[in-house]
């Protein structure tokens, strides 16, 4: 009697233990069902965890990438943008020069006419007055009207 008895607790035992678990289990999803939960296995957890860590260095390598992409295309852009002007700046400055050396070529032109014509004016007036003592008058009136 006393091996039946302790088979019959052993066996009542382990099928109390059972039904513990499984009343544990059911009542705990059903906790977490109230709660918009799930329980998910640890090895899933562990493989879900993994894969966003690598989903997230890969976002930030190819983040990191792009960034890097659009930064060359920017300062490539700048340097396009200072080179033309640059250019527009040398270009413009050329033309200023040019148009300041023709002025003064024009001015030194210029100057050198009303030179011309000081000395005509002045050789005229001399050559009047050699003429006016040649003819022996006293009194010589220049007039230079051009």
């Amino acid at each position: 009697m006393d091996t039946q008895f302790a088979e019959e607790k052993r066996s009542r035992t382990v099928a109390f233990d059972l039904d513990l678990k499984q009343d544990a289990f059911s009542k705990v999803s059903e906790v977490l069902a109230g709660q918009s939960k799930s329980a998910i296995d640890t090895t899933e957890l562990t493989n879900l965890r993994t894969s966003l860590q690598t989903l997230t260095d890969k976002f930030d390598d190819a983040l990191e990438e792009e960034v890097g992409k659009v930064k060359q295309q920017a300062e490539a852009q700048k340097s396009a943008a200072l080179r033309q002007k640059d250019l527009e700046l040398a270009a413009a400055s050329a033309e200023v020069k040019a148009q300041i050396n023709s002025l003064v070529e024009k001015n030194a032109l210029l100057t050198k006419q009303v030179e011309d014509y000081k000395a005509q004016i002045s050789a005229d007036r001399d050559a009047r007055i050699k003429e006016a003592q040649a003819r022996g008058n006293p009194v010589v009136t220049v007039a230079s009207g051009k």
